[in-house]
Parts: structure tokens; C-alpha cells; sequence
């Protein structure tokens, strides 16, 4: 197998985190009117881990602090083939770059119909207020209905997108911490959501050309064909007519044996 890395997971995951881009949520006074903003930052990794250490502050105060809530983590990507999805897998695609430019307008990339694979996600949403839950909730539920798209550019060096397909494919289920949750503790609500991404992977692609000039030689039996010429069409060298071959009224020119190509200048007006 040869190194190939087209970023492709890489890509894809990053396509995966803007449908979760400028989350935020409000807090509203007793009237119902938001009087403050919050941004919903989203990382990488679990969490599920209630306090974390300040790194920077651990050894001047060795206190741990409150992560900043509510927040949002993915993990994943876990892949699976989809034998479901799988068309056409031994055809081969071609590509055509502008960046080519046109000296080489009949220079086309080539590859294999790509595998598909489904990249499986899971969404992690950590809070302290239910309303804020709920605003997170309500801001990515009704844009599954039942599925939603993400644009993966498919190489980094050509201009060609592919519309992948966003299932979800488990909802949501909001659990309090099952700790004490006692009048000094912070109250924590969590709740996770899956989705599966249709996606592929890529073999190593090619440069390949247009085909343009094809060189053929033409086996013509006389049996069936009446007043034909093959007048302008290069002879082959002569060699020793085998028996049978007729060389009289066709105006024969050469026999190869090597090629068996029985070569005439024309046969014009030939009674059979």
C-alpha cells in the first residue's frame, strides 16, 4: 500500500463541528427578557469530569476550579463500512482542474469510486441550569428532520464538494447528576446525542489524459464486402503468401505473417 493522506477525516470532522458553531444561550429575569449572553464553547473530548485543575494556578493555590458551563464536547469519530451505500466499486472517476491551465486541457486526475464509510460522532452537552439545556436542545433538535447536510471539499488541490448526509441517531435523554446534590454543591444536568455522518474514504489518485488518436488495423473480408478501396492506408512489408489468399483482381500489395495483415491498394469494381 502507498502513503496516501488526503485529510479526509480530518475534514470531515471539521465539517461535523460547524453545525454546532456560535451555540449560545440566555438568562432571562422573571419577566422572560434576556438580560445576559452566554457563549456555549465547544472542545474536543469527554466531559465528564465535574471539577478540573487550573493548571496555571496549581501551585500557588493547589485549588481546583468549576469548568465554565454550559459547554459542549464531541468524541469520535468511530467508522464503519456501509455495504448499503457501496456503488460501482471497481469504476474509476475523473477530475478536471482549472489550475491545469490549457496546455494541458486534456490532462484530467483520476481515482477509484471512493469506499463509503460512516463516521459516527457523539455529542456531549454539560450544564448547570435546565434552561439552558433546554435552549441547546431546542437550537439542534429541529434541524434533524430528518437529517441534515455538511459540505466536505473532497481534495485540497481541486474545486469539488460532496453534500454529506447528518443522521442523528440517538436523541436526547437530560440526567441530573446522580450525586447528593446538596445546597453548597452546583447542580449538574448532561445529556448526550449521536449522529452519523455519510461519508467516504479515498484511494491514491492518478493523472491520466484524454484519449485522442487511436491507431487500428482493419481485417476486411473480402466475402462480404463490394467495391471497397483501402487506398491511402499504410502498406505492411511483403512476405510469402500463404495458399489461398487471393492476389489477382484486388490489386494485392503485401502480406505480413507476422501480424497476419493482408494488405490491398484497392479493390474497386471486384466481381465475387
Amino acid at each position: 500500500m502507498s502513503y496516501y493522506y488526503p485529510r479526509t477525516i480530518q475534514n470531515t470532522t471539521t465539517a461535523f463541528f460547524t453545525i454546532f458553531n456560535n451555540m449560545k444561550v440566555f438568562k432571562y429575569d422573571k419577566n422572560g427578557v434576556a438580560k445576559k449572553e452566554y457563549a456555549v464553547p465547544i472542545t474536543w473530548g469527554p466531559i465528564d469530569k465535574h471539577r478540573d485543575i487550573k493548571i496555571e494556578d496549581y501551585n500557588s493555590t493547589m485549588n481546583a476550579y468549576y469548568t465554565t458551563l454550559p459547554r459542549i464536547a464531541i468524541t469520535g469519530p468511530q467508522m464503519s463500512y456501509n455495504s448499503e451505500r457501496a456503488t460501482d466499486v471497481n469504476g474509476m472517476r475523473q477530475h478536471y482542474s482549472e489550475a491545469l491551465g490549457l496546455n494541458n486541457i486534456d490532462t484530467f486526475y483520476s481515482d477509484p469510486v471512493p469506499a463509503p464509510y460512516d463516521y459516527n460522532y457523539t455529542v456531549h452537552i454539560k450544564s448547570d441550569s435546565m434552561d439552558y439545556m433546554n435552549q441547546i436542545l431546542e437550537n439542534i433538535l429541529p434541524y434533524f428532520n430528518p437529517t441534515t447536510y455538511i459540505r466536505v471539499k473532497e481534495f485540497s488541490f481541486l474545486d469539488i464538494e460532496r453534500d454529506l448526509k447528518v443522521l442523528m441517531t440517538g436523541g436526547a435523554d437530560p440526567e441530573f447528576d446522580p450525586f447528593d446534590q446538596g445546597e453548597e454543591n452546583r447542580r449538574i444536568i448532561t445529556t448526550q446525542l449521536t449522529f452519523s455522518v455519510e461519508g467516504f474514504m479515498y484511494l491514491p489518485i492518478s493523472n491520466t489524459k484524454i484519449i485522442k488518436y487511436i491507431d487500428s488495423k482493419y481485417f476486411i473480408d473480402t466475402a462480404l464486402v463490394d467495391n471497397y478501396s483501402t487506398s491511402g492506408f499504410e502498406g505492411t512489408s511483403a512476405g510469402d503468401v500463404p495458399s489461398g489468399v487471393p492476389t489477382s483482381g484486388y490489386n494485392f500489395s503485401a502480406y505480413s505473417e507476422e501480424d497476419n495483415v493482408y494488405t490491398y491498394t484497392s479493390a474497386n469494381d471486384v466481381s465475387l
